[in-house]
């Protein structure tokens, strides 16, 4: 590998004044496009429930995991000592 063994002067002063435009067209082109706009619809909600029963069972797992213990522990003790053992 050759190291041609130049430099360069990296320091630049740019003085920029520009006017930018920033109002923009929001509108939206809702035509069917060869798609069933119904089962679009229907899968939106489905990805809708199926996102609320994630963030049910996260928001519940820590009672659900505490209850769970706790109906572990209250079995183990109805048992025998014997069989605790």
């Amino acid at each position: 590998m050759t190291d041609y063994g130049h430099s360069h002067d990296h320091n630049h002063n740019h003085n920029h004044n520009h006017h930018h435009d920033h109002s923009h067209d929001h509108s939206h082109d809702h035509s069917d496009h060869g798609h069933n706009n119904d089962e679009e619809v229907d899968d939106m909600h489905e990805e809708t429930l199926h996102f609320h029963k994630i963030i049910k069972a996260f928001s519940q797992y820590k009672s659900n995991a505490l209850y769970a213990n706790h109906r572990r522990r209250t079995d183990f003790y109805t048992l025998p000592e014997r069989q605790q053992k």
